[in-house]
């Protein structure tokens, strides 16, 4: 057995992995660690050498090849039983899509069925779901039935679970009562005299937020023709009484785990859809990111997850995946004076698929690991840099920087040296700065300015919109460079674009950047704005490698 976490002084959930794929428990084992979730594993059908007396194990995943001839999974969760080894949970992992192995998982009573090779994020979320609440999310049940014992029985048996529960014993304010109470799953008695299960979940699928709302009835009724007709009115489930209190609370919890993570799927297949609508919108053959919003604090899986992706990017130790840079053309509306293109980052997930920089790097933010993210690019971008000069001596590239990293003790001076070493004049680059990331801290970005100025490394404020504050940081700072927040550009009326424009030169911009430039409706406005550079998909996509033909660039 591998012991991948050591809890043996304390409560934490575990999970025990039964199976003869080294490599997964591996790639789960510090994910898990990082909910809270033990992980204990061995290659032996019997698991004997795992078994633990002091724990209880939330979930147990068996690997189905480990199955001797003529064993079927019934025997050896028998078997394991009599050993000790059993869990509330069952995962099974199978080698063939066949249907025999499924039916035995599903007379089983597992919680989820695997075909290997197995998708680490799905695995993941089912056993944290499965050993504990996602964070942040307390399952809510609401319980209906005019029996007010009955419903109270139900109350006590799920609230000892873990589970929020509301009875409601009137029926017909189901309605009233699902948008106070926003449940995760309705428990509700077939035979009621106002209004009957079956009635109440057609009302209720008639509402579009609850049709994927799990409905289980709870009901005396055995007529096999009588439940299918309940069923067939927008019921998922029976539950024949009386309750057996484990049966309720592990129907319940499969339940709202797979509404849970149907949600997910039905999540990710919209975001690819919008992103193909994206594409389709530019006119086809391209390449569209969805721009999910940051997750937030209750999303500490997809955190995990990519703060570990983030973790091996920085280690360079994933040959096939981590970081990539990527470039995108600053075009000038007027004559070229210099050649510029920013620094674009991204983040290779294993399957190949990016993650843009405004997805993880909140993430970044929140674990300490910009200041890391920032030196990576740095040094790669001058590397880049210095690899051109030759060829393109007029080339700059735009890379963007924390304020944290930039005012690091002595950080100025070791750039400046740095670009002495390399044989580069300081303007080759230019430090692009978000300004949201300054209103907090004037003083130090004003400092910071200042000694910019001083070895004449240029800065470029991120993000500028038309607030006041916004026009006195830059009147404060008197950036080289200003790049309009995207929404603004798309949604000023073309005089207030040239309001806005002339406005930041009053205040000290030198230059102004347009960017988010994907509509042709735009580039009437942006270019008649008085703006110096645009940049934009329908100017140019980013490109692989920092080599772009400013000669050959035809917008409109």
């Amino acid at each position: 057995m591998h012991d991948h976490h050591d809890i043996a002084e304390s409560t934490n959930p575990s999970v025990l992995y039964l199976g003869a794929d080294p490599d997964l428990p591996a790639r789960i084992a510090p994910l898990l660690a990082a909910q809270g979730i033990a992980l204990f594993s061995a290659d032996d059908r019997d698991g004997q050498a795992s078994v633990r007396p002091e724990f209880k194990y939330q979930s147990l995943i068996l690997d189905m090849t480990l199955l001797a001839p003529g064993q079927t999974l019934k025997t050896w969760l028998d078997a394991l039983a009599e050993a000790g080894i059993q869990a509330p949970h069952l995962v099974i992992i199978a080698a063939t899509k066949d249907i025999g192995p499924r039916l035995q998982a599903l007379r089983a009573n597992a919680a989820a069925y695997f075909v290997a090779p197995v998708a680490t994020d799905e695995l993941l979320a089912t056993l944290v779901s499965t050993c504990q609440p996602p964070p942040g999310m307390v399952r809510r049940v609401l319980v209906v039935d005019d029996d007010a014992m009955q419903a109270l029985l139900a109350e006590r048996i799920l609230t000892a679970a873990g589970f929020q529960v509301r009875v409601l014993t009137d029926p017909l304010r189901i309605l009233e009562i699902l948008a106070a109470f926003q449940p995760h799953l309705v428990l509700m008695d077939l035979n009621m005299p106002a209004a009957n299960g079956g009635e109440l979940a057609t009302i209720i699928r008639e509402h579009d937020q609850y049709q994927a709302l799990p409905i289980l009835f709870l009901s005396v009724e055995r007529d096999p023709g009588r439940q299918l007709d309940a069923l067939s009115m927008g019921g998922d489930a029976f539950i024949t009484k009386p309750i057996r209190p484990d049966l309720l609370v592990k129907t319940v919890t499969q339940r709202i785990d797979s509404s849970v993570a149907l949600r997910r799927r039905f999540n990710l297949i919209s975001r690819a859809e919008k992103a193909c609508a994206e594409a389709q919108r530019g006119g086809g053959d391209r390449i569209a990111d969805y721009q999910p919003s940051n997750p937030g604090p209750g999303d500490i899986l997809h955190e995990q997850r990519i703060d570990k992706l983030i973790e091996l990017a920085l280690a360079d130790s994933t040959p096939d995946h981590g970081f990539r840079l990527f470039y995108q053309p600053l075009v000038a509306v007027g004559p070229q004076v210099r050649h510029c293109l920013e620094v674009l980052l991204r983040l290779t997930e294993p399957d190949g698929s990016l993650v843009p920089s405004w997805d993880f790097l909140p993430i970044a933010e929140r674990t300490g690991r910009a200041v890391a993210i920032d030196h990576w690019v740095m040094e790669r971008a001058l590397a880049v840099i210095a690899q051109q000069s030759r060829e393109q001596p007029d080339l700059a590239l735009l890379i963007s920087q924390h304020l944290e990293t930039l005012t690091v003790p002595r950080s100025v001076l070791a750039l400046r040296d740095r670009l002495v070493a390399l044989g580069l004049a300081p303007q080759a680059i230019v430090l692009g700065l978000a300004i949201s990331n300054l209103f907090e801290h004037r003083g130090v970005a004003m400092t910071l300015a200042k000694m910019l100025r001083a070895v004449e490394i240029k800065v470029c404020l991120l993000d500028v919109d038309q607030t006041p504050v916004a026009f006195d940081l830059v009147a404060q700072l008197q950036p080289a460079m200003v790049r309009l927040a995207i929404d603004t550009v798309r949604q000023s009326k073309p005089e207030r674009l040239n309001v806005l424009v002339r406005r930041l030169r009053e205040k000290g911009a030198a230059e102004v950047i347009a960017a988010g430039i994907d509509d042709p409706a735009l580039i009437g406005p942006v270019w008649t704005s008085g703006i110096d550079y645009a940049q934009g998909t329908l100017i140019q996509p980013p490109l692989v490698e920092p080599v772009f033909d400013w000669d050959e660039v035809v917008v409109g």
